[in-house]
């Protein structure tokens, strides 16, 4: 399958974003070097990268992104779960745990966040640790503050797509 991969400036960096026809398989952020991954991706434009631009001036377009990546069993559950997250809102790993069908698998919740290819779109940033704290991300422990925190600017008075 071709794919078409597409560089983003963003707050967080430079976004390396690949798609397929189907639609987007794999988000990178600085530093990941998702295209080795992808050998046969040409540079061009992807049409989720405006979405995920839009979502960085404040608005609300993340699930109108369609996304290309295996959902079977509890990970599938979870991406599933998080995808069904309110901009602006957080859950826990043990809430998503029990969203996604097996509430005693707070692990495998934190493993479907940290394997997450598609991280931002499937919004595992939104995934925080019963105790309060912000917990880990693939982006880095700055990143998901500053992602949680353009949400919560965002959240008042902002059009939700």
């Amino acid at each position: 399958m071709a794919h078409t991969h597409q560089l983003l400036d963003t707050p967080l960096g430079t976004l390396t974003v690949v798609s397929s026809s189907r639609g987007l398989v794999r988000l990178g952020f600085d530093g990941e070097d998702v295209l080795s991954l992808y050998p046969d991706s040409r540079r061009g434009e992807v049409p989720a990268a405006a979405l995920i631009a839009a979502y960085f001036e404040g608005t609300d377009c993340l699930g109108q992104i369609a996304v290309d990546v295996e959902n079977t069993g509890f990970q599938g559950h979870a991406r599933q779960a998080m995808r069904e997250i309110p901009f602006g809102q957080t859950r826990t790993y043990t809430q998503l745990a029990a969203l996604s069908g097996s509430p005693r698998a707070v692990r495998a919740a934190g493993t479907a966040c940290a394997t997450n290819p598609v991280p931002l779109v499937i919004p595992c940033h939104r995934i925080t640790r019963s105790d309060g704290s912000v917990g880990n991300y693939r982006g880095g422990h700055s990143a998901k503050i500053f992602l949680l925190e353009h949400e919560q600017r965002n959240l008042n008075g902002q059009s939700h797509v």
